[in-house]
């Protein structure tokens, strides 16, 4: 993760007697507007800007300058209309980028669909918008046009310019609040009654846009029900632009007008900056009200508002909130400890998406994209110091995720093999790795095959990991033939070699193996399945194909016979029992010396077990049965030597006829 923090410079803390009396301030979200940023320091602000509803190049704003002078901040305001590309302005050759992270608070609806929606935008340009004389530049560039939606785009800008200089040493305060509320409709906000010096101005401005001259085109503002005036027309910049904005600065208890406009009691026309002071209420909360005065068709319009700003001297001690980190920035999915200052009662940070504790100090922050978050800081008591709202940055760099990592097999025994990024996102220059070889190429090359560490790193320092399989492609095919491919045990198998172009080869079952020859042969000495695995290599153990056959090999037949029996009646060896396994069924026939048949039968035997079968028990008395089918009665059986004709019928349906001679011995 990459984290980085930026501050601003170290001033120590400063203390004013305190003049006013103190109202509690309700921080962050305030009744339909955000309060942005509430800045109290040892300086002065300006304020300056350009409306356009079309392009506006070259266009001249006075500010306040003069040498010497040092830029504490600069924020960049503007609205948008629509949901639009990102844009790029220019103030003094600086760019100032627009895009969906810049947005505070949220997007609100237009009832003309040309301009729906509305949403403010607040940048921090103070690395990028130089001020160095008392005219700024402003181009606001052509834009993409959008069917049936014309007024779509970002159609303004307004610079809030906080700055420091040696001959100032008066504590000022700056309040932006920006609008989060429909803009075709009465806009009622309120805001906290500052805490001021009552002899120095307390100065409002508005910053509206795309007012035309006409009177019927015209917003008017109130403060507590009473009219502080009307705006309508054109700013008076070089070239006038559409719109009213206060031009002002504020420094040393000084107000003063710029671009025409003048720090007095009210509105008018092009005149957007007005003093409120002896026009507040005793109320800890004050109201300010805008809308167009002369509503079309009974549709009270679209007059735009985007925000307005306070600044006052302060009346209560101002804690410094230089030290303060104004900026983090982080890869996706990372989070980060945010921080504001010590020495403050209540802390409230708004929004509060994607904090642990928008109540604490230093939440943990686990955002989806980056954005602003503001965090208010006040003190039960005045005394222990003026509250502030410090805007914070925080930048959420994108993973450099590609879309699709594809590789490509690798033709052994040479390395072939490819890895292509596909579409990967992140903050460029990206680097690329596949295992320990990096390259800026999305697409790499020679790739042994594998499976390999793939990851994308990019300039912000995020970074993206997973890993990635190379297959091989293998340029010859494993095959062979078996002869014969079933039987009876013992069965002896020739293999007869079908690859073309391997140079070596391993020949296995029931994994072991049992030659390295192109052309073997094996007996196999069990009955069952066997499977016979041939590995076929070219050059390299890697480089290899596979083929296998599988072998059925039944049990042959197992016949065991005595050659003597002892009919004597002792209950031993008194018949002629056959021990068999292998055989479906038997039949037999026995003869005496003469040729005469003493005894026939037949059996039905399993053939996979070893099973006993009584083939002839010579009377001793009456005939003994025991076989399933005997031809006819027993002849008498005297003491000599018989002949056993045994026909077995095997597995495979083959057939062995066995003849022994049998002793008969009582």
């Amino acid at each position: 993760m990459t984290t980085k923090k930026v501050f601003n410079k170290t001033r120590k803390i400063r203390l004013l007697l305190l003049l006013a009396v103190f109202f509690v301030v309700s921080p962050g979200l305030l009744h339909a507007q955000v309060l942005f940023v509430e800045d109290c320091f040892v300086g002065g602000v300006t304020v300056t800007g350009a409306n356009t509803s079309g392009v506006a190049m070259g266009v001249q704003a006075d500010v306040r300058w003069e040498p010497g002078f040092e830029v504490r901040r600069i924020y960049a305001v503007t609205h948008r209309l629509g949901w639009v590309a990102p844009h790029t302005m220019f103030v003094n050759g600086g760019a100032v980028h627009w895009d969906s992270s810049s947005q505070v608070g949220p997007e609100t609806p237009l009832s003309n669909p040309w301009s729906h929606p509305f949403a403010v935008h607040v940048q921090d340009v103070t690395e990028t918008v130089m001020i160095e004389d008392s005219v700024a530049i402003i181009d606001l560039p052509p834009q993409q046009f959008y069917d049936n939606a014309w007024n779509w785009g970002w159609w303004s800008i307004y610079l809030v310019i906080l700055y420091e200089a040696p001959h100032i040493d008066q504590e000022i305060c700056y309040r932006l609040y920006t609008a989060d509320q429909r803009q075709d409709m009465v806009q009622n906000f309120q805001f906290a009654t500052p805490l001021y010096l009552h002899d120095s101005p307390l100065l409002l401005s508005l910053f509206s846009t795309r007012l035309m001259a006409l009177d019927s085109d015209k917003s008017r503002v109130w403060l507590n029900d009473e009219v502080l005036g009307d705006l309508r027309g054109n700013d008076l910049t070089v070239p006038p632009t559409q719109g009213a904005q206060g031009h002002f600065y504020y420094e040393s208890n000084d107000a003063k007008g710029l671009t025409g406009d003048t720090a007095n009691g009210r509105f008018f026309h092009h005149d957007a900056v007005a003093l409120l002071n002896g026009k507040l209420s005793n109320e800890s909360q004050q109201n300010l009200s805008i809308s167009k005065l002369t509503p079309l068709s009974g549709d009270p319009g679209d007059n735009l508002h985007p925000a307005f700003t306070l600044v006052y001297t302060p009346s209560c001690p101002v804690i410094s909130t230089d030290d303060m980190v104004r900026e983090y920035e982080l890869c996706q999915g990372d989070s980060v400890q945010l921080s504001g200052v010590s020495g403050f009662d209540h802390y409230s940070w708004y929004p509060g998406t994607g904090l642990s504790d928008s109540a604490a100090a230093a939440p943990l922050c686990s955002p989806d994209s980056s954005g602003w978050y503001m965090l208010s800081m006040r003190n039960n008591s005045p005394v222990n110091g003026c509250p502030q709202t410090v805007p914070v940055f925080v930048k959420v760099n994108p993973m450099p995720r590609p879309s699709e990592v594809r590789p490509f097999r690798s033709t052994c025994p040479e390395h072939t093999g490819t890895v292509h990024f596909l579409e990967t996102g992140g903050t460029a220059p990206l680097t690329f790795f596949v295992g320990d070889a990096d390259q800026e190429n999305n697409y790499f090359d020679g790739i042994a095959p594998g499976t390999h560490s793939v990851f994308v790193e990019d300039a912000a320092g995020c970074r993206w990991d997973s890993t990635v399989t190379v297959g091989m492609r293998v340029p010859h095919t494993a095959a062979f033939t078996a002869n014969p491919q079933t039987g009876t045990t013992p069965l002896q198998v020739n293999f007869s070699n079908q690859t073309q172009g391997a140079t070596d080869y391993v020949w296995s079952t029931e994994g072991a193996v049992f030659s390295t020859a192109e052309h073997p042969a094996y007996t196999f000495a069990d009955s069952g399945a066997f499977e016979v695995e041939l590995i076929a290599f070219r050059g390299d153990t890697l480089c290899a194909d596979t083929a296998t056959i599988t072998i059925f090999v039944d049990p042959g037949i197992e016949l065991e016979l005595p050659n003597i029996i002892t009919p004597n009646g002792d209950g031993r060896n008194d018949r002629l029992i056959a021990r068999v396994l292998g055989a479906r069924s038997l039949r037999w026939e026995v003869f005496n010396r003469w040729g005469q048949s003493m005894h026939s039968g037949e059996a039905a035997t399993s053939p996979f077990i070893h099973e006993e079968v009584l083939l002839w028990d010579p009377p001793q008395t009456a005939p003994s049965g025991g076989n399933r089918r005997t031809s006819r009665p027993e002849a008498s059986v005297s003491d000599g030597v018989y002949m056993l004709v045994l026909f077995i019928e095997g597995i495979a349906g083959n057939t062995e006829e066995v003849k022994q001679t049998v002793t008969v011995a009582r």
